[in-house]
């Protein structure tokens, strides 16, 4: 049950409106662990460590352009159960961490974070989520709910209910959901001095009607 991965990404971007370049980069290293842990229970873990340059300016002096190129370092961990106590009913309970250094590849003097006024800052979040699934001959219902906490942006919630049902050659699906888009470190760095920028938050309402002619 144990899976190691890694992946590597890279991509730069021509800017056609400036003369630099852009240049986004991860190394994803990755470790995964499934375990029956019993004939009802099964358990995942599983633990990434990210190394990640985002949009990092190329080809520039420009003092404003090179104060945005950051590098990241997040290291995450999860942990999840599902339990299965009737063919009908399963439950599915987690947490999830993570931990991730920021600092300015571009040392320079007066480039610093507007939040602590120093060229690294660490930022820490922390997450529990639960979901239940009923399935049956009336269809399948699930409802599913997270909380996520982040030191530097505060508190968050996104619940979710779905059903789904097949009759012969038909199917439906309804979904509705909500779900929110933390602010980033840079985010924070050139929003408000107060620190008081807000997540985004989105709300789906989904309805599909499928038919299969054959």
């Amino acid at each position: 049950g144990l899976k190691a991965t890694m992946a590597y990404l890279e991509e730069s971007y021509g800017v056609s409106d400036a003369e630099h370049s852009l240049l986004s980069r991860d190394i994803i290293l990755g470790l995964q662990y499934k375990v029956k842990a019993s004939r009802k229970v099964d358990v995942l873990l599983r633990f990434n460590d990210d190394a990640q340059i985002p949009w990092c300016r190329l080809d520039t002096t420009d003092p404003a352009q090179l104060a945005a190129n950051t590098a990241n370092q997040r290291t995450s961990a999860l942990a999840m159960m599902s339990y299965r106590p009737t063919p009908w009913l399963t439950f599915n309970l987690g947490t999830e961490s993570w931990f991730q250094r920021t600092v300015h590849t571009t040392r320079m003097p007066g480039i610093a974070f507007a939040l602590n006024g120093k060229d690294a800052i660490i930022m820490k979040d922390g997450a529990l989520f639960g979901e239940v699934e009923l399935a049956g001959k009336p269809g399948m219902l699930s409802g599913g709910y997270r909380i996520e906490g982040n030191d530097l942006s505060g508190q968050f919630a996104s619940p979710r209910l779905a059903y789904a049902k097949i009759f012969g050659p038909v199917n439906i699906k309804l979904v509705w959901s909500s779900a929110f888009r933390q602010p980033t470190v840079m985010n924070l760095n050139y929003g408000p001095p107060d620190g008081s920028l807000k997540a985004e938050y989105a709300t789906t309402k989904e309805g599909e009607l499928g038919f299969r002619l054959g």
